[in-house]
């Protein structure tokens, strides 16, 4: 062989090895359908890739914890709002036995006894084995010992007189403000739930079953599954119904205020979750132009590096004089 073929030889081995190099990355990207699997494949779009990708985690991290917030807000706002309705059914019934003849006393200790236990039954809602109602403490049993609580208000109102109603009644306030916690048995400190759903905005969104409302409507629902009525006691009777009356009412009060914060709350987050799904798509676009490879381009363009690679083996048999069957 002369020097110029040898020179020529070489630097089409030179190409050859470019070329193989060149094919293997393509085949690379027909199979991942990516440029590269690497950040370092990206050559000078790798930073923007980079700053790209920790953008999309930072949203994926959002949308989950919008997501957790969601399900959870789900799951109490129904029962809240049937919370509400429990205080308004037996407030409507002592309304319905003012009616200047004896009250039925068997039915409205009954209907409260029964609402006590679905009221215990909505505070007790479990998500994946967490009671929602509990505050942080999401494994310990929310409500648990009403019938003790209830048993023990009707101690405190036994025996009562029109001149002592208003003291018993006094004493059942003082009962629950003290020992609301033998029958609540979640979190009672000030942290609740919370989430980061956008860049500097963390709401808020536990809600627990000792709140101020629920306290008032258990408060009635006691008294009023207790309370027995004595004639010669009238006055003393329905100051007590009507103080249950006045806690049942307060206490939905309260109620609607917390369901129309969980309402804003849950509008909050579709806000910041339809927010996150329009930038997640645009980031996507743009780390898709950057990481993506045309997929029709690339089968080109590999069919063109054979056609190369071909050549260049050729091209070496020939000059070395030899077929190509026998380079091979």
């Amino acid at each position: 062989m002369k020097v110029s073929s040898y020179s020529q030889s070489i630097l089409i081995q030179s190409t050859l090895s470019r070329i193989q190099s060149e094919l293997y990355t393509k085949q690379d990207q027909m199979s991942s359908g990516k440029v590269s699997t690497t950040f370092a494949g990206l050559g000078t779009q790798a930073r923007a890739s980079i700053e790209f990708n920790n953008q999309k985690s930072t949203i994926e991290s959002y949308q989950y914890n919008i997501t957790t917030a969601t399900l959870y807000l789900n799951y109490v706002e129904p029962s809240i709002e049937r919370a509400g309705k429990i205080a308004n059914e037996v407030g409507d019934e002592i309304l319905t036995n003012m009616d200047g003849s004896e009250p039925d006393t068997a039915y409205l200790q009954s209907m409260a006894q029964d609402r006590i236990e679905e009221l215990n039954r909505l505070l007790n809602t479990q998500y994946n084995g967490k009671y929602l109602f509990s505050g942080t403490t999401t494994t310990t049993k929310t409500i648990d010992g009403t019938d003790t609580a209830t048993t023990n208000v009707g101690s405190l109102l036994s025996g009562y007189t029109d001149a002592t109603a208003s003291t018993a009644y006094d004493n059942v306030d003082a009962y629950i403000a003290s020992n609301y916690t033998d029958f609540y048995q979640g979190d009672t400190s000030s942290v609740t739930q919370s989430a980061r759903v956008d860049d500097g905005m963390d709401l808020d969104y536990g809600v627990r079953a000792d709140e101020e409302s629920l306290q008032k409507i258990y408060k009635g629902l006691m008294v009023v599954a207790s309370m027995d009525y004595d004639a010669s006691n009238s006055d003393g009777y329905w100051e007590i119904m009507n103080r249950a009356l006045s806690d049942l009412q307060t206490g939905f009060d309260e109620l609607q205020t917390l369901h129309a914060s969980i309402g804003d709350k849950q509008s909050q987050i579709e806000t910041a979750s339809s927010r996150h799904s329009d930038t997640l798509m645009i980031i996507e676009e743009q780390i898709g132009e950057i990481e993506d490879v045309d997929a029709a381009k690339t089968v080109i363009e590999f069919n063109a590096l054979q056609t190369q690679l071909q050549a260049s083996y050729s091209m070496i048999s020939t000059l070395a004089g030899l077929s190509l069957v026998n380079y091979l």
